[in-house]
């Protein structure tokens, strides 16, 4: 069973090499790197540190989105039953991949499957899957922040998230794949939506963990990406009557933005009513 993994990099020199120290000790398949054009000392590391990779290094960002697409048919030509999307900043535990991998055989490769997602501290929840609000189509992460137990059990949940999915060949096969435009969030959320779609949920496997430091990171156009793709995620996926929901409170959340300052969602809401998608 041949699994490639797919990092995107973008700036993670801090991060990417604990990250693939981590993969090594799984002994499993092939590692893909594929760096957005990072302005730090990303490349240069993971050359220096680890000769078995396979680094691709794009002349422009193309996004979490089109750097994973871009690995995927790379992974495909090295004719893997796998792929596994991984963020750079996460460290795996021992055997997550191989458990990732026995969840799947009771499901005969039909589903993508997840990881539970623990935070830095390695003691709280980053996500043990994610569900839409169904109301206003907003994804959310299960289990954000609280105390870590063993008593989770692998379950179906309405996505995976794309800080580490593993996905059969079969799908991408259907040619499924990330949503440019996303660049940076939700192109997670709609794969899984659409996969299900194929006959292919999500599952949350918890005995498979990993740990992401996600928490220790500043990223200030977070918000700005969220904002914008959530409608852009409604437009493509949601119900006629979210839609019509999203319109008429547009007023509201604008005024919730403004008195709270936050200057950056405001302008997700015009850039995506302009159609301005991609890089910010």
């Amino acid at each position: 069973m041949k699994v490639v993994i797919i990092i995107v990099t973008y700036n993670n020199e801090a991060t990417i090499n604990a990250c693939i120290t981590s993969l090594e000790k799984q002994k499993l398949s092939q590692v893909l790197v594929v760096d957005n054009a990072s302005t730090d000392g990303t490349i240069d590391a993971v050359r220096k540190d680890f000769k078995t990779v396979k680094l691709f290094s794009l002349p422009q960002n193309r996004g979490y989105a089109g750097g994973n697409n871009f690995g995927i048919e790379k992974a495909l030509e090295l004719n893997c039953e796998f792929v596994l999307i991984l963020n750079p900043d996460t460290v795996l535990e021992p055997n997550a991949i191989t458990r990732l991998l026995s969840a799947t055989e009771k499901h005969e490769g039909n589903g993508i499957f997840g990881p539970k997602i623990l935070m830095e501290d390695g003691k709280r929840i980053w996500s043990i899957g994610g569900e839409l609000d169904k109301k206003r189509y907003t994804a959310g992460l299960i289990g954000y922040k609280n105390l870590d137990n063993e008593g989770h059990k692998e379950k179906e949940v309405d996505f995976v998230s794309g800080t580490c999915m593993l996905i059969p060949r079969k799908l991408l096969e259907k040619d499924v794949r990330y949503y440019e435009k996303y660049f940076l969030y939700y192109e997670d959320v709609e794969f899984c939506v659409r996969a299900k779609q194929l006959g292919f949920p999500s599952f949350v496997v918890p005995t498979a963990k990993i740990v992401h430091l996600e928490e220790s990171q500043k990223f200030t156009l977070k918000d700005y990406y969220l904002v914008r793709n959530h409608l852009l995620f409604v437009e493509r996926n949601a119900p006629l009557r979210v839609k019509l929901h999203e319109l008429i409170r547009l007023p509201k959340t604008l005024y919730e933005h403004v008195t709270a300052g936050e200057w950056n969602s405001i302008q997700g809401i015009k850039d995506y009513f302009v159609r301005r998608f991609g890089m910010h």
